[in-house]
């Protein structure tokens, strides 16, 4: 079976080299982002353009200058666009709907304590403490109901939002633009310089659609490997002008990651090569999306020679592998210094995940990691005021589980490593209940070890224990 997915490599183009792409294409990005948004209030409001996308095409390439391929690649990226912006408005109403659930569930708790104060009340009285906790009972349940009153008025408009398929976008960030009526706040000295600030921000790219039909990938921007550049693959990069003679800009980049892959799909031309050309303030970086195929059948693992079972958490991953009858054969620790999204701790993860899947190539052995979800978990937690209850909050919002297991599935894919993902359910605790007394093993090593053997089919049952009943006194 044949499956592909698509990688996004990026560089940055340095002035030395680029000078004329980078000049070039910050007047055409102002172009670009014009036709985008030109393109955008034709597309909204019901999902499709009134016309044929044909006739679109010849639209653009009248209104502003530009050539069919020019033209298609606006119209391809407002349609993603539009189509996962659509995607993102379901799911934040998904997320309000339950968060107004969880309100209403605080609101229920808070109302049966006031409602035993006031019963208590009735024989006792109250005193100074109790009123003032009964005051404040009913002050928590008054606010709690505003904040749902608006997330309910919130959750309408959105509903209308989508119904109506009139999405709300703001082309350079919804926070930059309010940034204007507070401007000292937000470090700018006058309107101006606010309004080249969102300017840069909202024109900060430009999208270059390829076809594999194409020379080298791409009829707009071509990267030809060069031969003989010395360590890894140099690219000299071609870019047309957008005008009627064929004039070109051009320039140099290397890749840190995965340029043997971009060097053989150019050669090969199975698929088209798209680029895009992204400002980071006054940084210039390229981005390469690469299409590669891949054979399920030419994997270099199996699951009958046993697995290596992977349990991440805040700060390491325990590994522990298995034999073909699912019996523990080793145990490795990896520590994980960097937290949060930073370039650091994206590096440092993808060097372990490289680690990890090279010690899978040598033993054969697929590789079986946890399928959880912590986006639901992040959108409902609230404020805390007890010291646990905030360290509890750092830890899921820097427990980035999506990077880690996206960086496996990365470079399992492209090494034909197989890689299983199985029910997270109970594993520390059935590992805690079958296996860490049994074997010695800590309670993460032992979930490791849960893991790999449900990779492998086989079923470790945990016995919930039964709660006791209290005998009730005369």
């Amino acid at each position: 079976m044949i499956t592909s997915k698509t990688y996004t490599i990026e560089t940055r183009l340095n002035q030395r080299d680029n000078a004329e792409i980078i000049e070039y294409t910050k007047n055409y990005n102002v172009l670009y982002g014009k036709m985008l948004r030109f393109a955008w209030h034709r597309y909204n409001n019901g999902g499709t353009f009134s016309m044929k996308k044909s006739d679109f095409n010849t639209i653009l390439q009248r209104t502003f200058g530009v050539n069919k391929r020019l033209a298609n690649s606006v119209i391809s990226e407002i349609e993603g666009l539009y189509k996962a912006l659509y995607q993102l408005k379901w799911y934040e109403y998904g997320q309000l709907k339950g968060k107004i659930g969880k309100e209403y569930k605080k609101i229920e708790k808070l109302s049966k304590k006031v409602h035993a104060i006031r019963e208590e009340a009735k024989e006792k009285g109250f005193t100074d403490s109790s009123l003032r906790y009964y005051h404040k009972l009913k002050a928590d349940i008054f606010y709690a109901k505003q904040k749902i009153n608006h997330m309910q008025q919130k959750k309408k408009n959105l509903l209308n939002e989508i119904l109506s398929r009139d999405l709300h976008i703001c082309f350079g960030s919804k926070k930059l633009f309010y940034a204007q009526f507070h401007l000292g706040k937000n470090n700018f000295t006058s309107h101006r310089i606010w309004l080249e600030h969102f300017r840069q921000a909202r024109d900060h790219r430009s999208l270059y659609i390829g076809s594999k039909d194409e020379h080298r990938c791409n009829q707009i921007l071509q990267l030809t490997p060069m031969v003989n550049a010395g360590k890894g693959n140099r690219f000299a990069i071609q870019l047309r002008k957008n005008t009627k003679a064929r004039e070109y800009v051009r320039g140099f980049c290397t890749f840190k990651y995965m340029d043997g892959l971009l060097a053989n799909s150019l050669v090969k031309q199975d698929h088209g090569v798209t680029y895009r050309i992204v400002f980071r303030g006054k940084k210039c970086y390229l981005q390469a999306m690469v299409t590669l195929d891949k054979d399920t059948n030419d994997c270099k693992t199996r699951i009958s020679y046993g697995t290596i079972g992977l349990d991440y958490n805040d700060g390491f991953i325990e590994l522990a592998e298995t034999n073909e009858t699912g019996n523990l054969v080793y145990l490795e620790h990896f520590d994980l210094k960097f937290h949060g999204t930073g370039n650091s701790a994206t590096s440092e993860i993808r060097n372990v995940v490289s680690e990890i899947v090279n010690y899978a190539i040598l033993t054969g052995k697929d590789i079986v990691i946890e399928d959880l979800d912590f986006r639901k978990t992040k959108s409902e937690t609230d404020e805390a005021k007890s010291e646990g209850g905030k360290d509890y909050n750092r830890m899921i919002h820097a427990f980035d589980y999506s990077r880690y297991k996206k960086s496996f599935e990365n470079c399992c894919f492209r090494r034909d490593v197989n890689l299983i993902e199985v029910n997270p359910a109970y594993t520390s605790k059935t590992a805690e209940q079958k296996y860490c007394d049994r074997k010695k093993l800590v309670i993460h090593q032992g979930a490791a070890y849960v893991i790999a053997r449900r990779g492998q089919g086989y079923v470790d049952k945990y016995i919930k224990p039964k709660k006791r009943k209290i005998p009730k006194t005369a």
